[in-house]
């Protein structure tokens, strides 16, 4: 069945690291991932409270991240925890009653060591 309605919903935040530069990124992205979540279900509770329910699968929620907000401290995060973020959003879309819903994270800046390469790439935006 096709959706009949779409609904964007964006969140404005600061994409500046989490915190200090010390801190290592892996613990970073859990930090932007939490932040995600509670994000997320804030505008979940906000639908349920200002909205008429729909009918599921009538409508398509969009929530859009702000763009680079997965970009490390440093502009991009090593190529090699990349893929444990991206498991981390698949778990967070699962897990989370957003039937119906499509999470854009938004770029996800990625480096690989010079010499090193994922893919063939050295340098690469996800």
């Amino acid at each position: 069945m096709a959706y009949q309605q779409i609904q964007f919903i964006g969140w404005q935040i600061s994409t500046l690291p989490v915190t200090s530069s010390s801190l290592p990124q892996q613990e970073e992205i859990s930090l932007r991932c939490e932040l995600l979540v509670r994000a997320l279900q804030t505008a979940l509770s906000q639908l349920e409270t200002t909205s008429p329910p729909a009918s599921p699968g009538t409508t398509l929620y969009v929530f859009l991240a702000p763009e680079a907000y997965f970009s490390g401290g440093t502009n991009a995060y090593p190529a090699s925890i990349v893929q444990a973020l991206f498991k981390q959003l698949q778990s967070i879309a699962m897990n989370n009653g957003l039937t119906d819903w499509l999470l854009v994270p938004g770029s996800i800046l990625a480096v690989a060591p010079p010499g090193q390469s994922v893919d063939g790439k050295t340098n690469f935006i996800l």
